[in-house]
């Protein structure tokens, strides 16, 4: 069973392996919690690249 938002408190969200807790802490005209949680995904998927390319070959 889904916890239900509730508007103000931290909310935990579940990708794979990865938990993200995210806790209100930007204005309200600001970006959505949608748009924070992509950009944190995006940074991570670029960082994998970013790593896999350096690899020291054997």
């Amino acid at each position: 069973m889904e916890k239900e938002y509730i508007a103000g408190e931290p909310q935990r969200y579940e990708i794979g392996n990865r938990v993200f807790i995210v806790e209100p802490r930007y204005d309200k005209n600001g970006e959505s919690m949608s748009d924070i949680l992509l950009k944190l995904m995006m940074a991570d998927v670029d960082e994998k690249m970013w790593n896999e390319g350096h690899r020291e070959k054997i």
